[in-house]
């Protein structure tokens, strides 16, 4: 599976931690300032003198505004900042729940300020759309609960579009991404050191410490 995670220019901040133009956190350690495209390009003139003269083709600000779709977030400023995706959902494609035509897909990063991102994407090759439907920043505490809710949507989402989740396309069941979600935030220092298989197909053991309800890894999708 991939790792397509993209750079976004940084158009606002939340506190020290930067964000897109959708409002989407960016890597801090990723940070490397705009520059222009061709810093420098030859000019078809020479000067009598015989030196060269010079003329920029892109400056920062023009390369800022090639990629951001609302310029009016980029004010007046002149230097700009390209900043790594945290999240991509459909970028990872390592989370999902539906079939290969419809989905929905998730991915989560953590803050340097301790708090979660969580992040779901739905696709449907059949109505040729992609977009978000929930993007979450919350504390380590609530990140599983939210993330329950996020699958609850998937799943919801699959029965609306009469799809059925195929275990063996995507390699895990429809809790996978809820479970690891709660054991990265689990405050419990001895965590089980639980399988990759478990993660993605539970078992009575590892749905039990995660609470989740018996069963639930045979359930038919």
């Amino acid at each position: 599976m991939s790792r397509d995670y993209h750079r976004q220019i940084v158009v606002d901040w939340d506190g020290k931690i930067p964000l897109d133009e959708h409002g989407h956190h960016l890597d801090v350690e990723s940070l490397v300032p705009v520059e222009s495209t061709s810093p420098w390009n030859y000019s078809k003139h020479q000067l009598k003198n015989g030196v060269q003269s010079y003329k920029r083709i892109n400056s920062a600000r023009r390369v800022a505004l090639d990629h951001v779709c609302n310029q009016d977030l980029l004010g007046n400023r002149r230097k700009f900042q390209w900043g790594t995706e945290l999240t991509n959902p459909y970028g990872v494609l390592q989370w999902a729940i539906g079939n290969g035509d419809d989905f929905t897909c998730f991915d989560y990063a953590f803050l340097p300020d301790g708090r979660v991102v969580l992040h779901a994407t739905f696709n449907t090759e059949t109505g040729s759309y992609i977009g978000d439907c929930s993007y979450e920043v919350v504390t380590a505490l609530d990140a599983p609960n939210v993330a329950m809710g996020m699958v609850g949507e998937g799943i919801e989402t699959t029965c609306m579009n009469e799809v059925r989740h195929t275990k063996a396309g995507w390699n895990q069941d429809p809790y996978y991404f809820y479970r690891c979600v709660k054991l990265s935030c689990d405050p419990n220092l001895n965590t089980p050191d639980f399988s990759e298989r478990q993660k993605r197909f539970g078992g009575k053991r590892i749905d039990k410490y995660c609470e989740l309800p018996e069963g639930i890894s045979k359930a038919v999708w």
